[in-house]
């Protein structure tokens, strides 16, 4: 994730309006690899999910905005 760049806007957002209301959020773009087609849903963007909240919510203490979507590629529609 682009840490060091939500960082930045986050102290500059500080000089400029001390104690101003932050939000974290971030976006990832997972791929197949084989074709470059979206895997929205995968493994790796639910981690990485998963590995932004972690560091954000419980290490900085940010409120955080979740912007992973869409669904797996499966087959079929069922649970997963």
């Amino acid at each position: 994730t682009n840490n060091a760049e939500i960082l930045a806007g986050l102290v500059f957002s500080q000089i400029v309006k001390p104690g101003a209301r932050v939000l974290a959020s971030h976006f990832v773009f997972p791929q197949n690899m084989k074709n470059g087609s979206p895997a929205f849903g995968s493994v790796g963007g639910c981690l990485h999910q998963v590995a932004f909240n972690q560091m954000w919510s419980k290490r900085y203490k940010v409120p955080i905005y979740n912007s992973l979507m869409g669904s797996p590629a499966a087959k079929k529609m069922d649970f997963q």
